[in-house]
């Protein structure tokens, strides 16, 4: 699985950029945009006949292993600012998996936040195969949990706002002019206590300027990439015969 994994990246070696983990300053406001390139592992430039020849088996390996169907959904989801259905299915998968992978850690974790830019492509409606997650979340992140301050989630709201929107689940952020109100699983957010957020290790690095994730009270390492948690929930509603419906929850207003 490694290997295909290795190969697997090379294909998407067009339109991927390195993420870097450096510490900056909150930030106060910003504009995004997102085009959407479709890639063809068949596309081929130049190949030498020798090395294409070598390549050949791996790839339809490959190929095998990414065609495989794994689940279907109802409508295609893409993301969107501040609210998506790419948004919210993304942070509902990634917050089940981590909770029932946390229970050695008795850490559950209560809100689950990942970063805009990081959600890649969208899911097509209909079958669903391992490629299309691995076009929605190409890169090598682990799932990791943290147990913050209340300080800190301060903070992780504050910036969710600045930056007009980012997947999050188990939380409701309302803005009110220079301030807002927020909601932990439907029960007001107490900057005196303590809540646990599920993450990637890669935001939890202080990437995409989330500083609020440094000097985390605990920190825990799940072993688990986030695309693999993707993965193992879209099975799951496969073996029950359930399909991915759109959730249209409201969980940011600006």
């Amino acid at each position: 699985m490694k290997v295909l994994r290795i190969l697997y990246s090379l294909f998407f070696a067009l339109f991927l950029f390195s993420c870097t983990n450096t510490e900056h300053q909150e930030p106060q406001s910003w504009e995004s945009s997102t085009i959407y390139i479709p890639v063809d592992s068949n596309i081929a430039i130049n190949i030498d006949p020798k090395i294409d020849s070598f390549i050949i088996p791996y790839r339809e390996r490959v190929d095998s292993a990414m065609n495989e169907v794994i689940g279907i959904s109802e409508v295609e989801h893409f993301k969107n600012k501040p609210n998506g259905l790419l948004n919210n299915l993304t942070t509902d998968m990634v917050l089940k998996m981590s909770r029932k992978h946390s229970g050695t850690a008795g850490m559950m974790p209560e809100i689950c936040l990942l970063n805009y830019g990081g959600l890649r492509y969208p899911l097509p409606k209909g079958p669903l195969t391992v490629g299309n997650v691995f076009q929605l979340m190409p890169f090598e992140n682990e799932m990791v949990i943290l147990e913050l301050s209340g300080n800190q989630i301060d903070s992780l709201f504050r910036y969710i706002i600045a930056s007009e929107g980012q997947p999050v689940a188990g939380c409701k952020i309302i803005k009110k002019h220079k301030d807002y109100q927020a909601f932990i699983n439907e029960k007001p957010f107490e900057i005196s206590k303590n809540y646990i957020v599920v993450t990637s290790d890669y935001l939890a690095d202080g990437g995409d300027k989330m500083s609020f994730f440094k000097n985390p009270i605990t920190y825990y390492r799940t072993g688990i990439l986030i695309r693999d948690a993707m993965i193992e929930y879209i099975k799951e509603f496969q073996k029950e015969n359930k399909t991915l419906k759109p959730n249209t929850e409201e969980r940011i207003i600006l």
